[in-house]
This record gives C-alpha cells, sequence and structure tokens, in this order.
C-alpha cells in the first residue's frame, strides 16, 4: 500500500509537471524576421 506521504509527494510534482508543460511549449515558439536588403549593424 501506498504511503500518504509518497502519495502527496506524486501528486505535487506530476501538478507542477502539468503546470509547467504548457509554458515550456509556448517558450519555445520564436519567430525570424529576414529583411532582405537591409544594411547589417
Amino acid at each position: 500500500m501506498i504511503g500518504r506521504r509518497k502519495f502527496v509527494a506524486t501528486a505535487l510534482a506530476e501538478s507542477a509537471a502539468l503546470l509547467l508543460a504548457p509554458r515550456t511549449a509556448k517558450a519555445a515558439d520564436a519567430h525570424v524576421e529576414v529583411l532582405i536588403g537591409e544594411p547589417i549593424g
């Protein structure tokens, strides 16, 4: 049988992972503009 501490620790870890997952997906999104003919600098 699983102990109460183990259950609470597992539940907290899984909740944190679910809350952080959408943020990491958004952070991976990027936008790059390529301007042809623009001076560098």
